[in-house]
């Protein structure tokens, strides 16, 4: 009974009635079951100060941290229970509350309250995020959606990119892609109006000193430093259309507005009287926050990873503190990780990064070293068999090597006419492989740094591999009639190239594949057309491959290493393999990808074991039982087998005990939010979802809302949500 009772009130709360406050589980540092520790707090994306400047929140893509301005220390970490990618941050005028906008756990519409002194989600708002195509698209989705997964750019609509409250705090406007801005009252919880502003790209929004008018600025595109947009003001009480305004700014941060001219400089200009402040050059940036008495401001760039402090009066860059020590907050990153590697003795950790490349102390998590490697994306990193060299390949065209004792620079190699994507050392160590963009796989002396000789693939290379005795080279890329091809080392000579799919068929040139009757078999897509990736067996018995043959469309598959031999296939038609690997004992293979969530319209990151003997599936670990937001990248296994790494497009590494043991899954579609508990907050959120239909096809997908995926959402999607409560 009491249940029916709280379901009747949820009916009537959807209605636009006074919400309920909701905490949420206080909120660490969350590691996923299995994983022991976390390296790098993520890829930056966003920075504002605490009204009264004490404190400093910094935003990654797996949450937020608050700092102490003055030592830097770390006072916080938000997740909301599980990692996050975090889009925008900003302070309630009293600093009390963080309000954040987030995906990667939670919908992509939605924006957090936080409170700061107990870590709870205090409030939940839920923004417009209808995504229609435009007329020449056949396909409309209801819900969230992220651009990365998107057939088209020309959708209008999406998630929440800004956040501002009024002045006395009791409103909080949200931006999205779809031209809306969302006025909400904080201490109720609902959403007061809408303000439809006709334009997609509005992004900013601030509010008069006042608190009665709202300026509405667009994302704003230059044009040799002069821009070509205007603001809209709006009544905050009627939301009626006031005018325009001149813009121009990306940002505005009290009473100084900031524009970027040319790329790598930004002006600054009095919010009140539109007077030209300074130019300040020398950056690229990604979101600045400037400090309450309008002094200093920090950043977040695209080149560097780590917050760094700025003087507003003359430009300079703050980088020392009195004491002498480095005034920077550091331990980020600025893009994803493209690959990890252990040691052969197991002590150290790499990971590759843009530009770097890192190295922890692979039991405690201490970070050894920095090596700023390469002029572009380092891409492939691989340690020398005895572990004291390291090598490094990158869309630079170039081949280093670096001393794993010291971080010191030992060699270059040159030759490579295009990005190089992969790298392997033989087993003995002499001999170095590095695959290229540029259709080709060169080989090198370790020790000299001679080139020599050239493998012509035909094809772009993704990976390439020695086998364990040194004497045959794996090569895998891109489309062609041989994605696959195993080269004697010694001789440099073509041994055997799998071009039959697995049962028989003939692929062409183009990577299609014909079937024995000599017509086009469009339905098989087992063998990938793009082999992404390709691992010997320990034993090498057996070589492994992943990769896909249509843009969504991935499989893995194992291989007869000697005859090329079809030998199984794990995964067909699925989404999944993006990058594999074999465990040192060779029983077990894992392989890392993503899958879709039907329940929340999103692509989540998958990583699956497998039994190499049956083929079974034994575990697989989605969203956030990951412990990433974004793509894995890469994965590998300690020499001992008791360990393994991921690396990931979130800019953090996980270092997980291996065997995992596998649980039952604890996150449900009741979890409607995905905030990793059912409570009240999923009820009110199905509550203001009653009536809401969703045509459930090959291309659409149903609302979280809709819990049983039945089509519409009503009293039984509540009744589910409510039961799990218990």
């Amino acid at each position: 009974m009491k249940r029916f009772f709280l379901l009747i009130t949820l009916l009537l709360i959807s209605t636009g009635s006074l919400l309920p406050s909701a905490a949420q589980e206080s909120t660490d540092t969350w590691l996923p079951v299995g994983a022991k520790m976390r390296l790098n707090k993520g890829v930056l994306t966003c920075v504002a100060y605490s009204p009264d400047g004490t404190k400093l929140a910094v935003g990654s893509e797996i949450g937020i941290s608050v700092y102490d301005t003055e030592t830097h220390e770390q006072l916080a970490f938000f997740t909301g229970g599980h990692p996050q990618e975090i889009r925008f941050v900003t302070f309630s005028p009293d600093g009390q509350t963080l309000a954040i906008g987030a995906s990667g756990g939670w919908r992509e519409n939605a924006v957090h309250l936080w409170d700061i002194e107990t870590g709870d989600i205090v409030r939940t708002f839920i923004a417009h995020g209808d995504v229609t195509f435009h007329e020449s698209h056949e396909y409309k989705w209801k819900g969230s959606w992220r651009r990365e997964d998107c057939i088209s750019t020309s959708l209008i609509g999406g998630g929440s990119y800004f956040a501002a409250f009024s002045p006395d705090g009791q409103l909080l406007a949200t931006t999205n892609g779809s031209g809306n801005v969302d006025l909400w009252d904080v201490a109720a919880g609902y959403r007061i109006r809408t303000i439809e502003t006709g334009d997609r790209s509005s992004v900013y929004a601030w509010f008069s000193e006042d608190g009665k008018t709202l300026m509405v600025n667009e994302f704003n595109e230059f044009i040799v430093g002069e821009y070509e947009t205007e603001a809209g003001v709006w009544d905050v009480e009627t939301g009626q259309f006031l005018g325009v305004a001149p813009s121009g700014w990306l940002i505005q941060d009290g009473k100084i507005r900031v524009t970027q001219d040319d790329g790598i400089s930004m002006s600054l200009w009095d919010a009140e009287t539109g007077e030209f402040i300074r130019r300040i050059s020398g950056f690229y940036f990604r979101n600045v926050a400037f400090s309450p008495d309008g002094q200093t401001f920090a950043k977040v760039g695209y080149t560097n990873s780590a917050v760094s402090f700025y003087d507003v009066n003359t430009g300079a860059w703050l980088n020392r503190r009195e004491d002498g020590t480095v005034n920077s907050i550091s331990g980020y990153t600025t893009l994803e990780f493209t690959d990890v590697a252990f040691s052969p003795d197991g002590q150290t950790l790499a990971a590759a990064h843009p530009w770097r490349i890192s190295l922890w102390d692979a039991e405690t998590g201490d970070l050894q070293r920095t090596i700023g490697a390469h002029s572009s994306n380092v891409t492939d990193i691989a340690f020398s068999p005895d572990g004291r060299l390291l090598a490094s390949v990158s869309y630079d065209r170039t081949v280093s090597l670096w001393d794993t004792e010291t971080g010191r620079w030992i060699n270059t190699f040159t030759g490579h006419a295009a990005g190089v994507e992969s790298v392997s050392f033989s087993p003995d160590g002499n001999t170095i492989a590095s695959g290229s963009q540029d259709d080709t796989v060169r080989l090198w002396d370790a020790s000299l740094g001679a080139h020599l000789g050239t493998l012509e693939i035909g094809h772009r290379i993704h990976s390439v591999a020695f086998s364990p005795d040194g004497r045959v080279l794996a090569i895998a890329g891109g489309y062609s009639k041989s994605p696959i091809q195993l080269w004697d080392v010694e001789t440099r000579t073509l041994i055997n190239a799998i071009a039959r799919g697995p049962g028989g068929e003939i692929r062409d040139e183009r990577g299609s594949l014909w079937d024995e009757n000599g017509y086009f078999n469009k339905n098989l897509t087992t063998l990938p057309g793009e082999v992404l990736c390709v691992k010997f067996s320990p034993d090498g018995r057996f070589l492994a491959s992943a990769g896909k043959a249509h843009e969504f469309i991935y499989s893995l598959h194992l291989w007869d290493a000697k005859t090329g031999d079809h030998v199984r296939t794990f995964i067909e038609n699925g989404s999944e393999a993006d990058f594999v690997a074999f465990s040192p004992d060779g029983q077990t293979l894992v392989s890392a990808g993503k899958t879709f969530s039907t329940v929340f319209s999103r692509w989540d990151t998958t990583l699956t074991f497998w039994d190499v003997s049956t083929g079974e599936r034994l575990a697989t670990f989605t969203g956030r039982e990951t412990g990433h937001t974004r793509e894995i990248t890469s994965v590998a296994f300690s020499p001992d087998g008791q360990r393994f790494a991921t690396s990931s497009r979130d800019g953090t590494v996980l270092v997980w005990d291996y065997p995992i043991i596998p649980t039952t899954p604890v996150y449900l579609d009741t979890d409607v939010n995905e905030d990793g508990v059912v409570n009240i907050q999923d009820l009110v959120y199905v509550s203001r979802k009653i009536g809401d239909t969703c045509i459930i096809d090959a291309s659409l997908t149903p609302a979280p809302a809709d819990v049983n995926e039945d089509g519409v959402v009503d009293l039984s999607d509540l009744v589910l949500v409510s039961e799990a409560m218990d």
